[in-house]
């Protein structure tokens, strides 16, 4: 009765390993505001599922070389990027049409993003002990900044344009 009063219930399941791949583990999400987009990929596929969020079917499989660990979006340049923890780097996926336009070399093994919108710039918490800073127009890497061991969460403050990193060590 809660549920159906505050107006939440399940509208739809989709089912997600069929012929075109086997993400049977999905534990990462993403949406895209400027498409209607939702971004998923598993803890062992290789690949990301994007959903439509108009018809929830799947529109789109990123094929990418490793296992992608974390995503974030950037709504100023329309693109997601996805930590490709294996490969130690980060792929830059064009918004709209859901195509790789880059792989951005982040260090060892990326964890966590985070996207800040007043700089235009991804925060990459890599397993080591550093952040790789990724240009958010260009999709270079502007620098890396050793943070201590263990980073595994990152966080923007847009406010005053401040990145938090909380620290293993």
């Amino acid at each position: 009765l809660a549920s159906v009063a505050s107006g939440q219930w399940l509208e739809t399941t989709i089912d997600l390993p069929d012929s075109m791949n086997n993400l049977s583990n999905p534990q990462y999400l993403e949406y895209n505001t400027a498409n209607n987009y939702v971004y998923v990929s598993g803890s062992s596929d290789a690949t990301v599922v994007v959903i439509d969020g108009t018809s929830n079917q799947k529109s789109a499989w990123i094929g990418l070389s490793s296992v992608t660990k974390a995503f974030c979006y950037n709504s100023t340049g329309n693109k997601v990027y996805c930590a490709i923890y294996f490969m130690d780097s980060v792929a830059v996926v064009d918004g709209a049409t859901n195509q790789i336009v880059t792989k951005v070399p982040t260090g060892d093994g990326p964890l966590v993003l985070v996207y800040s919108s007043s700089s235009d710039k991804v925060y990459s918490a890599n397993y080591g002990s550093d952040v790789t800073v990724i240009d958010g127009a260009t999709n270079k890497v502007l620098s890396s900044i050793s943070v201590g061991l263990g980073p595994h969460a990152l966080c923007c403050n847009p406010t005053d344009n401040k990145v938090y990193c909380a620290c293993q060590g």
